[in-house]
């Protein structure tokens, strides 16, 4: 069962304890050309800011898809990144002090991942 941060858990702090820690995901592929290994820290950035979460390298995700829990961290990945599921978002590893943390996604984001670049991957 999927837990997040949703409503229907406030005040019930026994159910909200069996969530299981936010993560990120990737295929292996995807993992290897971004430079983020499993349990590391990757970036996922928007063009409003960015989320940072331990990386799960996952066997049964397309390569150039990242998979993100909505409402697990900060504001929720959609305002905290500002991009919606099927989007363009660029990932990497995560800067060590955030405020070094990767230029943001251009303004205008184009239809598909740029092959060339291992950073453009789907959301």
């Amino acid at each position: 069962m999927l837990l997040d941060r949703g409503r229907l858990q406030e005040g019930d702090e026994a159910l909200a304890g069996t969530r299981h820690a936010a993560v990120a995901r990737l295929s292996a592929a995807t993992a290897a050309e971004s430079g983020v290994a499993d349990g590391e820290l990757l970036e996922v950035s928007g063009p409003s800011g960015a989320v940072r979460l331990p990386l799960r390298v996952t066997a049964e995700l397309p390569d150039r898809v990242v998979w993100l829990p909505l409402n697990s961290v900060g504001g929720g990945v959609l305002s905290d990144t500002g991009t919606v599921p099927g989007r363009l978002v660029r990932i990497g590893p995560a800067a060590v002090d955030p405020a070094a943390a990767a230029a943001p996604a251009p303004a205008e984001t184009p239809d598909s991942p740029d092959s060339s670049n291992p950073s453009e991957v789907r959301a």
